[in-house]
């Protein structure tokens, strides 16, 4: 296939492979050093050349630029030794093969993630996992990167490979599931993840057991109530705004709220009270800080069985939220595990993104993307004016990248994504 790519390609421009070689740019390839992610590199800079005929060459600022950052990688994850940052170049071009995912963007990103105090390990846990959740919703890697990061941080749990590609397979079929995007995601979390770190801080201290376990529940708590609320129209900021005021009102109740609370349920049956867990509002407030499953389940029995009113909901959630906390309790059901498992499970995020990718459609639409992007990195042949892609030379290159694409070429799959 790869022969039949580039003999294609020497029909169309009329060079010949020795031609090519000769008047493509060469500057790295002159040197004997070079890893294999940096020949890949050259490789894809040939046939970029070979697309556009004789008359262009490829700045090598790009290329330049992927290796200034693969260096300050290399520092910033303490790799020590030139040929352990060739093996981690190598590492990033295969998981980035067939993505569209430029180079110099995932090891940006890479950087920003070691910033956070994560090791390399860890960093490149997050954004793999982060690069197939981007890959199968059409979203942003760094956006994406970044709010799995941030609520690993919030919730002080270590990024595992498995924890990570749990996590994301949650956040990707809550974006499926619901109205939910990265970005209403990423501004609900900026509201909604303080509180979520103080209760499993508080749940740290009073000694609850499997807390990492707990701690990954309150991740998938919090990411069903937010994906709920936007489904019935909040925007991500005003989600993640109801579900911190439910929260830190369940914990810290002012006097009024207690007090018609503590009413309220005055008139519960002991065995409505048993099956809730709680029989006054000092008991809720204890309750939550180490259970939050039993306390919500608790709170949603007793409203749904009209133990508590109302008028007491607004009361305890204010009259602005009273609405939104009713809608939250009432979908909850008294089972929220069922709830998260509900809108949670289902889909898995490795598959999708293969999917997404393999739709020649989207892949068309990519090439054409990168393409563009490519024309804007490129330069005329005296090194100053911008060069101007006919139509003739895009779709050549589309046809080109397509035998590659549908044959299974590497070299095609891999340009794919870094053109």
């Amino acid at each position: 296939q790869q022969k039949e790519i580039q003999n294609f390609i020497n029909k169309k421009t009329g060079n010949t492979p020795r031609m090519l070689r000769d008047s493509a740019p060469t500057e790295y390839t002159r040197q004997n050093r070079t890893s294999s992610a940096q020949k890949l590199f050259y490789e894809m800079s040939t046939l970029h050349y070979s697309l556009l005929g004789a008359s262009s060459i490829i700045n090598p600022s790009a290329m330049m630029n992927y290796e200034k950052q693969m260096a300050g990688l290399g520092v910033a994850g303490g790799l020590g030794t030139p040929s352990r940052v060739n093996a981690m170049s190598n590492q990033i071009m295969g998981n980035i093969a067939g993505t569209p995912v430029d180079p110099s963007q995932y090891v940006g990103t890479l950087q920003e993630v070691i910033k956070t105090g994560r090791s390399y390990s860890e960093a490149m846990n997050i954004v793999s996992s982060a690069n197939r959740l981007a890959g199968a919703s059409f979203d942003d890697l760094a956006t994406a990167t970044n709010v799995l990061n941030k609520q690993m941080m919030a919730l002080e749990l270590d990024p595992t490979a498995e924890r990570t590609r749990k996590m994301t397979n949650q956040m990707h079929n809550a974006l499926i599931n619901t109205a939910l995007d990265i970005s209403s995601l990423d501004n609900a979390t900026k509201q909604s993840g303080t509180v979520f770190s103080a209760l499993a801080q508080m749940a740290e201290q009073k000694g609850v057991e499997n807390l990492d376990s707990y701690k990954e529940d309150l991740y998938a708590y919090n990411l069903a109530l937010t994906g709920s609320l936007v489904q019935k129209g909040k925007t991500g900021g005003q989600a993640g705004t109801t579900i911190r005021n439910v929260m830190t009102k369940l914990t810290q109740l002012d006097n009024t709220g207690v007090k018609r609370l503590d009413s309220d349920l005055e008139r519960a049956t002991t065995t409505q009270l048993s099956e809730a867990g709680f029989s006054s509002a000092k008991e809720l407030q204890e309750l939550i800080q180490v259970d939050m499953e039993r306390a919500m389940n608790g709170v949603s029995k007793l409203v749904n069985e009209g133990v508590i009113s109302f008028s007491t909901i607004q009361k305890m959630f204010t009259e602005r939220h009273s609405s939104s906390a009713l809608s939250i309790f009432s979908d909850i059901n008294s089972d929220i595990d069922s709830f998260q498992k509900k809108m949670l499970q289902g889909k898995d995020v490795i598959e999708d993104q293969k999917f997404a990718w393999s739709n020649w459609a989207s892949q068309i639409e990519t090439a054409r993307v990168n393409l563009t992007l490519l024309r804007q990195q490129m330069v005329g042949g005296l090194g100053a004016s911008p060069i101007l892609m006919g139509t003739n030379a895009l779709n050549m290159g589309l046809t080109a990248l397509n035998k590659g694409i549908a044959g299974g070429n590497p070299l095609a799959l891999l340009l794919q994504g870094t053109m």
